[in-house]
């Protein structure tokens, strides 16, 4: 919910609206954009405000963060259009987190992207780790929400959501398990330069039963992409983001949620 107040309810952003308008003639707008908790808080604005971060830079916008203590509100202030994006833009990052906190749904936050992680059913054990612990590191060192697939899932899948190059980290973390538990059960040595394109494809047609290819929407040329990796249809996350201005449709990749089955 978002509530159009004057500037002067608001001191401490008065002279950077002052000095906003000596730049531009147009007049400014401050909105007040209110949240459910401060748990939403948090997710919307990052670690270290990673996120609000971008989204100031994108909006060209003045957004205020509530303190510890106050009410869950953000503050923002700019030309209306540019205000009206970042106030749209954080009430869809409110509610794709409210679906996550009610398990409904697997939600990308603002400047995530998740992609598809397809490993040989044999080898997700290796990938999980005993009672979680390997892709609970993965997790940990790659800072990733990371979804294991259905045990009897056909062409078992990891969902990986977080920041472009988290997840690319993570994405070539679960590469590597899948690399070493294959050469250790073949009695090779682990090399880090083996091609994994190659690998991959010569994994997937020795894997029993045959299981179906994943889509994959990225070239074909990266590390195992042959076989791992495939980004979801409407997320292009993993595109160069365009240039300002743009419309308030750019930030529809950076929510876009996925329900689970």
């Amino acid at each position: 919910m978002s509530v159009t107040v004057g500037a002067n309810l608001f001191p401490q952003t008065i002279g950077l609206v002052h000095t906003m308008t000596s730049m531009d003639s147009q007049p400014l707008v401050t909105e007040v954009v209110r949240v459910p908790s401060v748990e939403h808080v948090a997710q919307i604005v990052g670690r270290s405000g990673s996120k609000i971060k971008y989204l100031r830079a994108e909006t060209n916008t003045c957004i205020k963060t509530p303190y510890r203590g106050d009410d869950p509100a953000f503050v923002v202030t700019g030309r209306p259009d540019s205000v009206r994006m970042a106030v749209n833009a954080i009430e869809k990052a409110s509610q794709h987190f409210s679906y996550l906190m009610d398990g409904r749904s697997n939600v990308c936050a603002v400047g995530e992207v998740t992609i598809s992680v397809t490993v040989p059913q044999p080898y997700v054990g290796a990938v999980v780790g005993r009672n979680g612990s390997v892709i609970k590191t993965i997790k940990e060192q790659t800072n990733t929400r990371i979804n294991t697939p259905k045990s009897d899932a056909a062409a078992p899948a990891f969902e990986v959501t977080g920041t472009r190059v988290n997840v690319l980290a993570a994405k070539e973390a679960i590469g590597d398990k899948v690399l070493q538990a294959y050469q250790l059960r073949n009695s090779t040595k682990f090399d880090p330069n083996l091609n994994r394109s190659k690998f991959m494809d010569k994994i997937f047609q020795s894997s029993s039963p045959p299981m179906t290819a994943p889509v994959v929407l990225m070239s074909t040329q990266s590390p195992i992409q042959s076989s791992i990796g495939s980004v979801y249809p409407m997320d292009r996350g993993l595109s160069p983001k365009p240039s300002f201005p743009v419309s308030s449709s750019i930030f529809d990749p950076f929510f876009y949620y996925k329900t689970l089955c």
